[in-house]
């Protein structure tokens, strides 16, 4: 294994313990979701699990790929993952893609207007075409030759990624803007964290990196990063969605107006649990009385 490639299989390995603790808070988020929310519509349900088995998809192909080269170490196991890792990646694609969209809709549901969703929908679905199309490009390729697709075709890989970045970035501007104004009554903290989770600052963040990495001129030294970051945000957009959707839920139920000057968390709490409180508070109250009336006769 030559140096360039253990470079590569270093870095993405990296990636794969990251992004694995990455999809299992996605996956916890997906069950808090599926179990709490009731008012989105079948169809966006169905939407979100389909995100979430993409994603999936896209992570057992990652680590099947790390496994194949790491294990064997040997040239068959070489170009089999030329077919995993594009096959895997169209899924990638369409996950960024799907929840780029669904950040778009909020947008629309925000703004009431159609010309920043539309340009996000139109750059979203040419980021999933040309995604889709380099991996159908690499796939089954030897992995000498699908080197020598990516060098030749490195100007689409930037643009690829220079829209993604666009797109993240012109969201996270327009969600920056209709979100400015937060009730006062939340907590700084909690501005702070449903501010990052809302406009997706994370992967606008992320994507503008990727764009960089990917325009410098060695690629043998840059794959690594790359693919690595790559790896990393494709399992990003998921979390960041559900985080999103779980927090719209739970915003209206976990915060209630106060008294002025204070801040004010209320939690909601099932009947059986308080059934229970006020059970033991009940025999309590009944033991303190037996015990003084024990004290008054002795």
């Amino acid at each position: 294994m030559d140096a360039s490639l253990l470079d590569l299989v270093s870095n993405v390995e990296i990636a794969l313990i990251v992004s694995s603790a990455i999809w299992g808070m996605t996956t916890l988020q997906i069950m808090i979701y599926y179990r709490n929310v009731s008012r989105d519509g079948i169809p966006f349900k169905f939407m979100v699990g389909v995100i979430w088995a993409c994603n999936t998809v896209y992570s057992a192909c990652v680590a099947i790929a790390v496994y194949k080269v790491t294990a064997t170490k040997t040239q068959v196991s070489l170009n089999a993952v030329s077919f995993v890792i594009p096959f895997g990646s169209i899924f990638g694609s369409f996950v960024q893609s799907a929840v780029q969209a669904i950040y778009a809709f909020r947008i629309f549901r925000l703004s009431k207007s159609l010309y920043i969703p539309i340009a996000c929908w139109s750059i979203a679905m040419f980021n999933f075409v040309v995604g889709m199309t380099f991996d159908l490009l690499i796939m089954n390729r030897p992995l000498a030759k699908m080197l020598h697709i990516g060098r030749k075709l490195n100007w689409l890989g930037v643009s690829w990624y220079g829209s993604t970045a666009a797109v993240d970035v012109l969201i996270t501007g327009t969600l920056c803007y209709l979100n400015a104004g937060f009730d006062r009554r939340t907590r700084m903290v909690d501005k702070l964290a449903l501010w990052i989770i809302q406009t997706g600052l994370v992967t606008s963040l992320l994507a503008v990196v990727i764009m960089i990495v990917a325009t410098l001129p060695d690629i043998t030294k840059s794959v690594g990063p790359w693919a690595a970051l790559t790896a990393i945000i494709t399992n990003l957009y998921p979390l960041m969605l559900i985080s999103l959707l779980n927090g719209s839920s739970t915003s209206r139920t976990l915060t209630t107006p106060a008294d002025e000057g204070f801040d004010s968390i209320s939690f909601a709490i099932p009947p059986e649990i308080r059934t229970s409180i006020s059970v033991d508070v009940e025999e309590s109250g009944k033991a303190m009385e037996m015990q003084k009336a024990a004290q008054a006769t002795g």
